[in-house]
């Protein structure tokens, strides 16, 4: 049961990560756009709005981050 805990536990707060991580990402879409650079800020929102599931909401965050805005993520590293 202890093992079980840590598990839902680990789940939950990977869960909060994602959820920061698009949190985040929205915030850059918004600087982005401030800046003038529209089309990178869309194309954030647009995998964000593309998530129908919270495994696509995930997927969609890591996509972003991994593979399409890899100078975004040197930034909030």
């Amino acid at each position: 049961m202890d093992e079980q805990w840590k598990v839902n536990v680990a789940i939950s707060n990977a869960n909060q990560k994602i959820r920061e991580a698009g949190d985040l990402l929205l915030e850059a879409a918004s600087i982005l756009e401030e800046s003038g650079e529209t089309a990178r800020a869309m194309n954030i929102r647009q995998f964000l709005i593309d998530a129908e599931s919270p495994d696509d909401a995930e997927k969609a965050v890591q996509t972003a981050i991994r593979d399409k805005f890899p100078n975004l993520v040197s930034q909030l590293i």
